[in-house]
């Protein structure tokens, strides 16, 4: 299940409410889909802000010049984040 949905603005705090492996899961969810529209903008931007907020170890394999990648998987591993 996805908290993203294309008819509804999503509410940034429920992805506060997620423990670590649950956020993953969110992000890997989204690995792959490079559809666009206004809803799904503001879900990354705060999937983004969320994975800043917790201050993972490895931020800079999910992020590229500040930016969500998307093109892989990633897992917690020790408190770094990896690709799959």
């Amino acid at each position: 299940m996805t908290l993203f949905n294309e008819n509804e603005l999503v509410d940034a705090s429920l992805l506060g409410q997620l423990s670590d492996d649950e956020l993953i899961h969110q992000f890997n969810l989204e690995v792959g889909n490079f559809q666009w529209n206004s809803s799904r903008g503001i879900f990354l931007n705060a999937l983004n802000t969320e994975f800043h907020n917790r201050d993972f170890k490895g931020l800079s394999t999910v992020f590229k010049s500040g930016k969500l990648s998307l093109k892989k998987p990633i897992h917690l591993l020790n408190g770094e984040l990896n690709f799959i």
